[in-house]
């Protein structure tokens, strides 16, 4: 009994000694390459195949502020509808399998058919040179949230009847009966025509 006791005693030390052999303690075993540095890496490779989608994302996000506006991008409906068709295409459509493929198509269908009847109306009218509105009014709504900077109409404040709309006040033929000055943009009060 004795022997038999013995010899699995030794079997097992030698099973743990395989075990500790081949398993790498936490000090020799690079734990960041498999994780971190699969997605966190400055490697062409990995870095171009990882951040692409959330690079056209940010770039496309960055045009609704006036400060980041780049003009190649958004500097008419034409040039929006080429961004957002390239976009989706080099980086939505081969990220993410085939739900990258649902939002990209998603994407082009609607918001590249939008982008181009607006390219088309604007042409159609003769403004093809016009440039998007996509800036968000920040100003507003930091007022409006934190009571922070300044809005011309009050509560209180009398007005005159009808809707106001951002126009340009330099084209001839549009008229109006009063302007305001909004923090640097025209509005115009639209009277309903009879």
């Amino acid at each position: 009994m004795a022997l038999v006791s013995e010899s699995l005693s030794v079997l097992n030390d030698k099973e743990w000694e395989k075990k500790s052999a081949t398993k790498n303690t936490f000090i020799e075993k690079d734990i960041n390459a498999e994780y971190w540095r699969s997605v966190f890496s400055l490697a062409p490779d990995i870095f171009v195949n990882v951040w692409t989608p959330f690079a056209f994302a940010f770039l496309a996000f960055c045009q609704n502020f006036e400060g980041f506006k780049w003009n190649i991008i958004t500097g008419s409906w034409m040039r929006c509808f080429f961004f957002i068709i390239f976009w989706h295409l080099f980086g939505i459509i081969g990220y993410s399998a085939n739900w990258g493929v649902f939002v990209g198509l998603w994407g082009i269908m609607w918001l590249g058919f939008l982008y181009l009847l607006m390219a088309l109306l604007k042409l159609w009218k003769g403004e093809e040179n016009e440039q998007p509105v996509l800036q968000l009014d920040i100003s507003n709504y930091l007022f409006v949230w934190f009571g922070v900077g300044r809005v011309p109409l009050m509560h209180g404040e009398k007005t005159r009847g009808g809707s106001f709309a951002a126009t340009e006040p330099l084209n001839p033929a549009k008229t109006a009966d009063s302007y305001q000055n909004y923090q640097e943009n025209d509005y115009q009060q639209i009277d309903k025509q009879t």
